[in-house]
């Protein structure tokens, strides 16, 4: 572990007494917006908004690049907080990595608007980007913590209407179990400095509204799994929600889903965050930003084949 992944820590644990269920969701909001979003574009890069099918979204790329390929990417923030300036040392790194277009849905968040609306929102940017002429397969579908369940939900509700598949998904401590049984939320819930149990308890029902906690639409733990494409998993093994990653791993497995699974010793939830701040976390975004290029280019060497 390097020195700067000693410090960090110390900082986020300052954010991690505000994202409690006695402080106001307003107020969580403008918190951890202050902490995330004061990040300055890097040189070379370009963002734009746009209107993806009713859905307002950041888009991220190489400044002067007209990309065919795209990463559709689900913030995290527990559905509840959070936004596409939140994830921008992310998303922007992606783009610059990947030379692919980074489209960052500003999908609704709850209480306002409790499940299925990050769902919906997430559908009608999918559909908005195929109906715009972009194939399935130049799409990867990309989240972190609650942004990588949501990416899991969209890409299960894709499957189970029969619709085409994006290339790949790859997801950051997702979140997939909004009941939260897993054995690390407790044992874990000293050792992760961003988030508490109490903390994912409150942010799940917010959420879920009147769906139950093991809802697969808004729990993708407990869909079926099979048929999913390619899957990127990264975890980090102080986090609260570390068995989610694991028993995700497993689960995909077993159904037959080529899953790649990282675990960073020694860190926490959705460390990637902190991309230029932490050594640590640019080489694990650099590793996300592999995974599409080379996922990308076996579709491409599939469809050559065929």
């Amino acid at each position: 572990m390097s020195l700067q992944a000693a410090i960090v820590p110390y900082a986020l644990r300052a954010l991690k007494l505000a994202l409690q269920p006695r402080v106001p969701v307003a107020v969580q909001r403008a918190l951890s917006a202050a902490a995330l979003c004061a990040t300055p574009l890097p040189r070379g890069a370009a963002r734009e908004w746009q209107n993806l099918g009713g859905v307002r979204c950041e888009r991220l790329r190489r400044r002067d690049a007209r990309p065919r390929r795209c990463i559709l990417y689900l913030h995290g923030g527990g559905y509840v907080i959070g936004s596409p300036a939140t994830h921008r040392t992310v998303t922007v790194r992606l783009a610059l990595q990947t030379d692919a277009d980074v489209i960052v849905p500003d999908y609704r968040l709850a209480p306002e608007h409790p499940y299925p609306a990050a769902l919906d929102d997430a559908l009608q940017v999918w559909r908005a980007l195929r109906d715009g002429g972009r194939s399935a397969d130049d799409i990867i579908v990309a989240g972190d913590s609650a942004g990588g369940g949501l990416a899991l939900s969209l890409v299960l509700a894709l499957r189970d209407r029969g619709e085409a598949l994006p290339t790949a998904v790859a997801t950051i401590s997702p979140w997939v179990d909004l009941a939260l049984t897993g054995d690390s939320v407790q044992a874990r819930a000293a050792r992760d400095p961003l988030i508490t149990p109490a903390c994912g308890t409150h942010w799940s029902a917010l959420y879920r509204g009147a769906a139950r906690a093991d809802d697969p639409g808004c729990s993708p733990l407990y869909a079926g799994l099979a048929g999913l494409p390619p899957l990127l998993v990264h975890v980090g093994s102080e986090e609260v929600i570390y068995d989610d990653a694991q028993r995700l791993v497993a689960k995909a497995r077993a159904a037959g889903v080529a899953v790649t699974l990282r675990e960073y010793p020694g860190l926490w939830h959705d460390f990637h965050l902190q991309a230029g701040l932490l050594p640590e976390a640019g080489v694990a975004v650099a590793e996300i930003a592999t995974f599409c290029r080379v996922s990308w280019n076996d579709e491409g060497a599939r469809r050559s084949a065929a």
